[in-house]
């Protein structure tokens, strides 16, 4: 993605409406309280620099700014407008977020600028996952979104506007390791907190530059993030911040009761895709797609047709089919996109639902470094700090079973940690600076064809899939996981850890259906 972007800048600063009394007239000031304030804000912007805020309107990102803005920092709120409601009826959303993220901001009392990235999404994020569903795999909208607009596209325009930090509401923390050990400089970052916002500036900055920044997990490990944000690269997230990171939900919506805002704290929290809103995806989708979505239901088993879906081929794998008349449920297990035909297998607990064995596409790591020593055959391991550190030799021989249990994998959000090991195909060396591992389908490249069908299971559609992956180019790697895993998705990503360290992520590309652990 090109470092420049045609970003339009539609907002205006709240700094004015802060600056008046209750009865409308300007705040008066006197020339000693001015140069106070002057000076003030010199101090503060050295200390701490200038910090652009990502929000929504949501109470996560609110407490963010919050939080930052009482530590002293040089806040300033932005609201990112992504999607072009104008060409649809009674959809208004975005503006009614805006008017939401202006609201807060004035009450904060900091700057509320809006910024345009609706060519960026179109592009980047809402193309690709239209293609994807069009090829017949399930995209994750959520990750190209943080790959390409909030820590590509965003990230690139506050930089150049002469920001030094950005900071979302996203629950994730960062942590910086040694480059040449990856031994974690352990931050401490709860005690960081309670020291004066100088101190823990100060620090945090000497450690960032003489190390690697890596994304760590939140505290809160029901609402960790880092799935979402996996990949983002070092050199970014050295300037990035995630205030929230260290909190508990139920914290996050006290805090936001205790600043004024219990509308935010008893908000609903949004689902699903962004763009769709409230309406049914399979009607949303149709408008941008010639592809007929309606499919058969074809028994892997039998191989006879059990029913009729007019939305079938949307269908994840592993999903349920719900196929009207069948006294049994079925579950999807594959799909041929050329004769509209998902194939499905009785039961919940059918083996064909479960693997022990899947490949990857693009291997994008966080940092070079760790795509060197994957690529080297090293292992990581983690320390008794949730960081991690490379082992290497008579090491490895001595901690074999110890490293099995450190890399671990999720393939989906909220998914368990499985223990895992990654056999890397072709180059690995790849870095996470211009994170262009998501779906892309604009040449029509990707097979319409995944998982099971009839007469084809096991090895056979293993070596089947992996086969036309690796001629496509979109077979790097294959992960073999320490136990079965239900419903692994292509088109979904694996998320790589040491420890609590989030390391990189990879797209899931085929299947080895019913395998068992090795």
């Amino acid at each position: 993605m090109q470092a420049t972007r045609a970003a339009r800048l539609v907002g205006v600063s709240s700094h004015a409406a802060a600056r008046r009394c209750s009865c409308g007239r300007a705040a008066a000031t006197t020339p000693r309280a001015t140069a106070a304030a002057s000076v003030g804000a010199r101090i503060a912007r050295r200390w701490h620099g200038r910090v652009a805020v990502g929000m929504s309107g949501g109470v996560d990102s609110t407490v963010a700014a919050a939080l930052l803005k009482q530590q002293g920092w040089d806040v300033h709120g932005f609201f990112m407008r992504n999607w072009d409601e104008k060409e649809e009826r009674n959809v208004c959303t975005s503006e009614a977020e805006y008017a939401s993220v202006q609201r807060i901001c004035n009450r904060l009392s900091i700057p509320c600028q809006r910024v345009d990235f609706v060519a960026d999404y179109w592009n980047d994020v809402f193309t690709p996952t239209v293609h994807a569903y069009e090829a017949g795999i399930t995209p994750n909208p959520d990750v190209l979104c943080n790959a390409h607009i909030k820590f590509d596209a965003f990230y690139d325009y506050v930089r150049n506007l002469g920001f030094d930090w950005v900071a979302t509401g996203h629950y994730a923390r960062t942590t910086t390791i040694n480059s040449d050990s990856l031994h974690t400089q352990d931050l401490h970052q709860e005690k960081q907190q309670q020291q004066q916002p100088q101190q823990q500036q100060q620090q945090q900055q000497q450690q960032r530059q003489r190390g690697v920044t890596l994304l760590r997990r939140a505290v809160d490990a029901h609402k960790d993030q880092t799935y979402f944000l996996a990949g983002t690269p070092s050199q970014r997230l050295a300037h990035v911040l995630f205030p929230i990171g260290h909190m508990h939900k139920a914290d996050v919506k006290a805090y936001a009761r205790n600043l004024g805002f219990p509308e935010l704290a008893e908000q609903k929290e949004s689902m699903g895709m962004c763009f769709v809103g409230k309406r049914k995806f399979a009607h949303f989708l149709s408008s941008y797609t010639a592809a007929s979505l309606a499919g058969q239901f074809v028994d892997v088993e039998t191989g006879a047709c059990v029913g009729q879906g007019q939305s079938a081929m949307l269908l994840t794998m592993g999903q349920g089919a719900r196929v009207a008349g069948c006294p049994q449920p079925y579950f999807v297990v594959g799909k041929d996109m050329s004769t509209h035909t998902v194939y499905v297998a009785p039961g919940d607990q059918h083996p064909l639902l479960y693997s022990a064995r899947f490949g990857v596409g693009e291997l994008t790591w966080s940092s070079p470094r760790v795509a060197a020593m994957v690529a080297s055959g090293q292992a990581l391991a983690a320390d008794d700090h949730g960081g991690a550190v490379g082992c290497s030799g008579e090491q490895q021989e001595q901690q074999e079973h110890w490293q099995w249990g450190a890399m671990t994998v999720r393939v989906r959000h909220r998914a368990p940690l499985v223990a895992a090991k990654l056999h890397v195909r072709g180059d690995a060396d790849g870095d996470a600076s211009d994170a262009r591992d998501a779906v892309d389908a604009n040449d029509g490249a990707l097979p319409g064809k995944y998982g099971a069908s009839h007469g084809c299971v096991g090895e056979e559609q293993w070596e089947r899939d992996t086969r036309e992956q690796a001629q496509r180019g979109r077979l790097c790697g294959v992960v073999e996981c320490g136990q079965v895993i239900r419903g692994v998705t292509p088109g979904q990503y694996a998320v790589f850890y040491a420890g609590e360290l989030c390391v990189g992520r990879a797209e899931i590309t085929c299947v080895a259906q019913g395998s068992s652990v090795r």
